[in-house]
């Protein structure tokens, strides 16, 4: 049995020996590190330990507005405290969120690049997903991509708020600065840089898979909550809506910037990191900040 000593002993001081040792003897597997300690490696909270630092924590996010991931918030609030500062992808707080929707928007009618056909099957597919055809057709064709994507139920979209912008509340209240890792425009430049040709082939192949949307967001949304991270790769890597062109450039790509962003933010002071649980997956993964890796 093990014993308490008669000084007490810091449990974090035990705990990373542990974590330390593990990963000794495993040589560096975080998966057999994590079997031999009995814990798991489904996670979407990592602590990041610096020498000389205080903690700062990264979080996977979900973007969509679902009670159940909102619930998560509350088991977040202790190390939304720790935290003297708030980074997510892109700060889209008030004048960056209307820059953002102006910016979805196409001078050219939507149905003029898509074509007569193709604009009518996406027509259908938005009505059955509860949006109106008509609010489309000023959109550029990566934001109507999005548009598809979205949760079917239009009154839960819009009355809960996505677990990253309620984390971003929270901050506010608390008095704590939001900082992105990247510009609205910077955001907006990824999906600009995609050619038109490639864009519309991208819808057009969601439409032939529109049916399977639902089900998708559900499997993503089960393995989410598990905090079953590989689970969420796999998906991803099979996703009917991201093809492995658009996940290089919207996820691979991006992580890439943000790894050579984050470590700055965290020599400065102790941060709480919120970004898309899709970008700590993968070989270019976020987590790799936290020694996730």
């Amino acid at each position: 049995a093990i014993r308490l000593p008669a000084e007490g002993v810091a449990v974090e001081k035990v705990e990373r020996e542990l974590i330390t040792q593990a990963l000794e003897r495993t040589g560096g597997n975080r998966t057999k590190a994590a079997e031999l300690l009995g814990i798991s490696r489904h996670t979407l909270l990592y602590r990041i330990e610096k020498e000389g630092h205080p903690n700062s924590f990264l979080f996977g996010t979900m973007h969509l507005p679902h009670p159940d991931i909102l619930a998560l918030g509350e088991k977040l609030r202790p190390y939304l405290g720790e935290a003297d500062r708030l980074v997510v992808e892109a700060d889209l707080h008030g004048p960056a969120m209307w820059w953002l929707v102006g910016a979805m928007r196409s001078q050219k009618d939507l149905e003029g690049v898509l074509g007569a056909d193709l604009f009518k099957k996406y027509c259908a597919a938005v009505l059955e997903r509860g949006t109106d055809c008509l609010t489309m057709r000023n959109l550029k064709v990566w934001a109507a991509a999005q548009a598809l994507i979205q949760p079917v139920d239009p009154s839960q979209r819009y009355r809960l708020p996505p677990i990253d912008l309620w984390i971003a509340d929270q901050m506010r209240t608390l008095g704590r600065p939001v900082e992105g890792l990247e510009t609205a425009a910077q955001q907006i430049g990824f999906f600009e840089s995609i050619p038109i040709g490639d864009q519309v082939a991208e819808l057009s192949e969601a439409l032939d898979h529109a049916g399977e949307i639902d089900s998708e967001l559900e499997k993503m949304r089960a393995l989410y909550l598990a905090g079953d991270l590989p689970g969420l790769e796999a998906l991803t890597l099979d996703s009917v809506s991201l093809n492995p062109k658009w996940r290089e450039l919207l996820l691979d790509n991006r992580n890439v910037i943000w790894l050579e962003k984050l470590p700055e933010l965290l020599a400065r002071e102790p941060i709480f990191v919120a970004v898309g649980a899709a970008h700590l997956v993968g070989p270019t993964r976020a987590a790799a900040a936290a020694g996730g890796g």
